[in-house]
């Protein structure tokens, strides 16, 4: 399911559309501070500023994934990363069966794919991809995920 970032454009920023292309809550920080012309984010940061993009401008580092995670209570047993790429997207439910929609075919998540064998490569791609990005961000499930889900 999309969940929309609803921007109200600051003067002189007048342009009304949508956008199809990837944007995190991390990207707010660094967006606000180039409005405002006040630098970049501390080292270290994640995000990057979309504000060529609410100015109607192509961004050309736009990701070509989205990653959001989520934190059991007290174990990893109830945690959960979800990436999108394309129209692929895919939970990893740390505890659960994993989940994997093509959200072209079917857009509201009515049908995990899942154990789908004619989807065997979309979900390798979208494993490989969750744990690249894992790797990437330093993210302290990445050795049970792969032990998990990708031996």
């Amino acid at each position: 399911m999309p969940i929309p970032l609803i921007v109200k454009p600051a003067a002189g920023l007048t342009v009304s559309r949508k956008e199809a292309s990837f944007v995190g809550t991390c990207d707010i920080l660094a967006t606000i501070l180039d409005l405002a012309g006040a630098g970049e984010p501390p080292e270290g940061s994640d995000g990057r500023s979309f504000a060529p993009m609410l100015a109607g401008a192509a961004v050309a580092d736009c990701p070509e994934c989205i990653v959001t995670e989520g934190a059991g209570l007290e174990a990893a047993m109830f945690t959960q990363r979800m990436i999108r790429k394309g129209t692929s997207k895919y939970v990893f439910n740390c505890g659960d069966l994993d989940e994997l929609y093509d959200l072209q075919a079917d857009p509201h998540e009515m049908t995990n794919l899942i154990r789908s064998g004619a989807h065997a490569d979309m979900l390798a791609d979208m494993r490989q991809t969750l744990a690249d990005w894992m790797e990437r961000h330093e993210d302290g499930l990445v050795r049970q995920y792969k032990r998990m889900r990708m031996e």
